[in-house]
């Protein structure tokens, strides 16, 4: 599932950027997110969230389910690994 562009989105106050991951993954392919390969196979999902869940300026970017991810302490942004 190419994107043409980036995409981004907000993290939502009531999710953790984990869970905000894993829902904007499984939106952009239009599948459930059960789907999707388990975020942990990727990432330490628990010290991804304290990290990053604290909007103190750290960035995070890794691959997932074939994508670069950039999660940041309020926006995801996926993009093609390639690019």
């Amino acid at each position: 599932m190419p994107l043409d562009e980036p995409y981004t989105r907000r993290i939502q106050p009531d999710e953790s950027p984990s869970i905000g991951v894993v829902r904007t993954i499984a939106a952009l392919k239009n599948s459930p997110s059960c789907d999707l390969d388990p975020l942990a196979e990727s990432i330490e999902s628990d010290a991804f969230d304290r990290l990053v869940g604290h909007d103190d300026g750290a960035v995070v970017e890794f691959e997932y389910e074939g994508l670069c991810v950039t999660v940041d302490g309020q926006t995801i942004t996926v993009r093609n690994a390639t690019e």
